[in-house]
């Protein structure tokens, strides 16, 4: 019984876990970054979907990072970011040319296979 409870903790804490810090391939930013084509991953510290995502997002990081900026930004903490870009909901993923200007948004969960293709979309590849 013990064993049983002492599962169901660590498996609460997993999935509670900071989606910043669960992603250290992913650098905390809320601004593209000069030069680069920059996806800036919107979510906020106990959001389900943006903790499953994580996998996704750390992969096109690692996949991509030779022209490909990865940031990730909490909306709950970062008001300015989520009224600049209007995000009103998470996860949300936005993708800014190397000039800075947004080319695309998605709000909501979405799976590797669509993250690849938004970024297919703009050139990413």
């Amino acid at each position: 019984m013990i064993f049983a409870r002492l599962v169901v903790i660590a498996l609460l804490a997993l999935l509670t876990s900071n989606a910043a810090e669960a992603t250290p391939k992913v650098q905390y930013g809320a601004e593209p970054v000069p030069g680069m084509v920059t996806l800036i991953q919107a979510g906020y510290e106990r959001c389900g979907f943006c903790t499953v995502m994580e996998g996704s997002i750390e992969y096109v990081a690692e996949a991509f990072k030779k022209n490909l900026a990865v940031r990730y930004v909490d909306v709950l903490h970062d008001v300015a970011f989520r009224k600049k870009y209007e995000v009103d909901a998470a996860p949300a993923q936005l993708i800014f040319g190397a000039d800075g200007k947004l080319l695309t948004r998605h709000i909501g969960f979405c799976t590797k296979s669509e993250l690849l293709e938004m970024l297919g979309k703009v050139g990413v590849r």
